[in-house]
């Protein structure tokens, strides 16, 4: 493996912890916000703040939940900007993994054609040598493509 895996799990766990304890916490709270301050029945329950939260963390905003009170319409815009910024943040180190990983392959290849392309020079040394010795010994040309297997 390139990266390593146990690292790999551990990172990709608490990223997934982390994100679901906040889409829990501001799903909850913009729940309680919308249920105490209007009278509108759009956050029926705290799953359906906790979609709100995912839909508004990740910046998706399919528009099918939006807050209607003034509080909720400020948490909610605090919400949009702590997506913006906390997921900006995971996806550059995820990226810089993912382009680390990518270079390390890149480098193995280019190590196994490089070990082919010395094999392949010092074949072709040996031929010339070859050649050499029986054009001078014997004055006719070897048969190549014997000698390449």
């Amino acid at each position: 493996a390139v990266v390593s895996t146990q690292s790999g799990h551990y990172g990709r766990g608490m990223l997934i912890g982390i994100v679901s304890l906040v889409v829990l916490l501001v799903g909850s709270i913009m729940y309680f916000i919308e249920t105490l301050s209007s009278s509108q029945d759009q956050f029926q329950s705290i799953l359906h703040g906790c979609w709100w939260g995912v839909v508004t963390i990740t910046t998706v905003g399919y528009g099918d939940l939006s807050p209607k009170s003034g509080l909720g319409r400020l948490f909610g815009s605090l919400v949009v900007l702590f997506g913006i910024v906390v997921l900006a943040f995971p996806m550059t180190i995820i990226i810089s993994k993912f382009q680390d990983a990518f270079t390390i392959k890149k480098l193995k290849g280019n190590k196994e054609m490089t070990q082919k392309l010395r094999e392949i020079a010092e074949r072709s040394v040996c031929l010339r040598t070859k050649r050499s010795s029986t054009i001078s010994t014997n004055g006719k040309l070897p048969k190549l493509h014997e000698e390449i297997r």
